[in-house]
């Protein structure tokens, strides 16, 4: 996952950059899980490369969803552990956003690469740096992978992960985002991440894009929408549209694949039906919940966080 902190331009936040300043030299540079710090843009593959053998103690999914009505994302982060932890660790949410771009010359890149001689060729994002102007005109740029919001705060949630996490432990934490008329929510990418206060490491991140609308699943024989999610009580729904009379298999189904709960339904008539989905002593975590009807079969992720 890569984020963009800017630094005196139209696409600063104050907050992220002055952090940044205090782990950094100078821009241009960065760092990798927060672990490898001041690091030059042309290394970053080098010290990725250095990193990804390393054995992550939890895995991470993301779900964003957003309310086109009061325009607010919600942003659910939930690490699943495979290993138990004592200590001060933290969930957080950055917003992102993709092809940015602006017109006067606030959006100019600066380019400190202008000129250069190096051993290899500093290319990227469709540019040649060295053999451009400094600065590159706003006109000749599109900027990816833009910080938004740190929602979490730097150092991320206190209080979001226990002190003492358990193997097996799935936990959640949910982040509501009013989303600016200025940010395109089609192109927004959320990135969720677990990180250790103590050492400010990253031990492990993912993405999500932005679901915007109803979430309906279609198929041949059937529609059906889990709502809402997140489910933050013991009951969620399941709105379902049959197409033709058929018998209804519910069932719930845990990030491990084991079927958690089941329901059945037989000789459903064609019609529209809302079923009651229970949570009632799972939890917290992801869950799938998969419709059988008619032989065919649709699925949809949903996040309990009670």
């Amino acid at each position: 996952m890569l984020i963009a902190v800017h630094n005196g331009d139209p696409m600063t936040v104050a907050a992220y950059d002055s952090w940044m300043g205090t782990k950094i030299s100078g821009y241009p540079s960065g760092l990798v899980d927060r672990k490898d710090l001041d690091v030059d843009p042309s290394d970053f593959i080098t010290e990725y490369n250095s990193l990804i053998s390393d054995i992550p103690p939890c895995d991470v999914n993301v779900t964003a969803t957003y309310n086109s009505s009061t325009n607010v994302g919600t942003f659910t982060v939930s690490p699943q552990f495979a290993a138990s932890l004592n200590g001060d660790y933290r969930i957080n949410c950055v917003v992102t956003e993709d092809n940015l771009t602006g017109t006067t010359s606030s959006w100019s890149q600066a380019n400190y690469y202008s000129y250069q001689t190096a051993n290899m060729p500093l290319q990227g994002a469709g540019h040649d740096w060295q053999n451009e102007t400094d600065p590159v005109p706003a006109a000749n740029m599109e900027y990816d992978h833009v910080a938004r919001a740190i929602l979490g705060g730097n150092d991320g949630v206190q209080g979001s992960l226990p002190a003492n996490i358990t193997s097996g432990g799935t936990y959640s934490w949910t982040f509501n985002y009013n989303i600016p008329a200025t940010q395109n929510v089609s192109n927004l990418i959320i990135i969720g991440w677990v990180s250790d206060f103590a050492t400010g490491r990253i031990l492990n991140a993912n993405s999500a894009t932005v679901t915007t609308g109803i979430h309906n699943l279609t198929g041949t024989y059937f529609n059906m929408n889990v709502t809402p999610n997140p489910i933050t009580s013991d009951y969620g729904q399941v709105k379902v549209n049959l197409k033709k009379n058929a018998d209804v298999v519910f069932e719930i189904i845990d990030v491990l694949g084991n079927i958690v709960r089941t329901n059945y339904q037989s000789q459903m008539t064609a019609g529209e039906y809302i079923y009651p989905v229970n949570f009632t002593g799972l939890s917290n975590g992801i869950y799938t919940v998969r419709m059988n009807a008619s032989g065919e079969t649709l699925t949809q992720k949903v996040v309990l966080n009670k």
